[in-house]
């Protein structure tokens, strides 16, 4: 049973499980994973079209929908919550996603946006409750401008401005600083995508997976 060993040294680098990532980087979150068809199609997108800095693959950088992203303390032991989170009513059904069109977010992200995000709001305001007294706010990283209050109360709670009410369910599927014209994507807009397994991961440089520490398949799961 995994737990987080997590250090910081002088030049503001954490040591984890997975090596090492700079203080920016060292951040954690419960994850859910899409259905396998759907992670091939994403992937294929971000090869064809947005391989950098943002590069998707099945094994390190899997296409997902973050629950919960924040620095969480040395110790911490994902397995119970994993399995209380797997059980709530929130996932115990076949929980889908319905996809938008492809969006460019914040002159930067490139997004596939959820449409029905009532129900993971919900989960992520249960798993910020749930593991609460795990979060170490103090060792995020410091900052001082949000663009509304939604943010500054996410990242004073948590340690990170897209929690709770400033929370935006999405597939990330590439970064780039300039997109003219994004390409159609009609086999995945407006499809609903299954998802397979809750996970708890480590995260990095514009929340890739760096690795995922533990994992539970999802009720309806079957791949």
């Amino acid at each position: 049973m995994p737990t987080i060993a997590c250090s910081q040294s002088q030049n503001n680098v954490f040591f984890t499980l997975n090596g090492y990532c700079t203080y920016n980087e060292c951040m954690h979150g419960f994850t859910l994973l899409p259905d396998k068809k759907t992670e091939a199609k994403l992937i294929h997108l971000n090869q064809k079209y947005f391989r950098e800095p943002l590069a998707l693959n099945d094994h390190t950088a899997v296409p997902h929908v973050t629950v919960l992203q924040a620095p969480i303390r040395s110790g911490f032991t994902a397995t119970p919550f994993l399995e209380e989170f797997k059980n709530s009513d929130l996932l115990n059904r076949e929980p889908k996603a319905n996809l938008s069109s492809l969006k460019y977010v914040n002159d930067h992200w490139l997004f596939f946006e959820v449409t029905n995000p009532s129900w993971l709001k919900q989960l992520n305001e249960l798993i910020v409750h749930s593991v609460s007294d795990w979060i170490d706010v103090d060792a995020a990283p410091k900052k001082t401008e949000f663009r509304n209050e939604a943010e500054r109360v996410s990242y004073e709670k948590t340690g990170y401005r897209y929690n709770l009410e400033s929370y935006s369910p999405h597939f990330t599927v590439g970064v780039a600083d300039k997109v003219d014209e994004l390409p159609a994507v009609p086999e995945l807009e407006q499809m609903r995508v299954p998802f397979r397994k809750l996970a708890f991961c480590e995260h990095g440089e514009h929340g890739q997976i760096v690795r995922v520490l533990e994992s539970v398949n999802l009720p309806f799961s079957w791949d």
